[in-house]
């Protein structure tokens, strides 16, 4: 039998338990934090059950986390929105870097559905490399769920089209107008088509 705890800003776990032939098993005890749920009444989260203080401290949300995203103007709205960041590795470095490349207006929901998209620092900094320095967090939220990735950029602007538009990359994903497509049809004499007539052609079938 073995035991240990984990301590966090929301109280501690003390655990034990046995590991035997490759399998094992135990149970565990939480002992909430006073001072962290007054700490937090102060921040403004309320109704602090010891089953919410549980969920908190399980995906490690402190004091220091809530302030520090409060000092970049981040105010989680509830308890359960804390936990929903915590689970999505909503980190305040993210935050942060996310604001220094000139994002504004990021508000708990939309950092927690970029990380669901899987809007990563390093998309978000070469899209400014590249010119694209008005895109908005929804705009990057939209270019993951269709596939617009960065390397589709410069394939597109390698053919010929310098700079094309979020809304036109993306509506080309969606009608499936591919760097293979627009070869195809200069292939067949059709020339160099702007964006909005290969996507016309793709949605009507005349060029396959």
């Amino acid at each position: 039998m073995t035991q240990f705890q984990i301590v966090r800003d929301g109280g501690t776990l003390q655990l034990q338990g046995y590991l035997q032939n490759g399998r094992g098993g135990g149970t565990f005890t939480f002992v909430p934090s006073p001072n962290f749920a007054n700490e937090m009444l102060s921040l403004g989260y309320s109704d602090l059950s010891n089953e919410k203080l549980f969920v908190l401290a399980l995906h490690d949300i402190s004091t220091t986390y809530v302030r520090q995203m409060n000092a970049l103007g981040i105010h989680p709205q509830s308890t359960e929105q804390l936990v929903t960041m915590g689970i999505h590795n909503v980190t305040v470095e993210y935050a942060r870097d996310l604001q220094s490349l000139g994002f504004s207006g990021l508000a708990a929901e939309k950092l927690v559905t970029m990380r669901i998209h899987n809007v990563t620092l390093d998309f978000a900094r070469e899209l400014k490399s590249m010119g694209y320095n008005s895109v908005s967090s929804e705009q990057m939220v939209t270019m993951q769920i269709h596939s617009v990735s960065t390397d589709f950029i410069k394939e597109v602007e390698a053919l010929g089209y310098s700079h094309p538009p979020i809304e036109q990359l993306v509506t080309m994903r969606i009608h499936g107008v591919t760097p293979d497509f627009i070869r195809t049809t200069r292939a067949r004499g059709l020339g160099n088509l702007p964006i909005e007539q290969l996507v016309s052609l793709k949605i009507h079938g005349i060029v396959n």
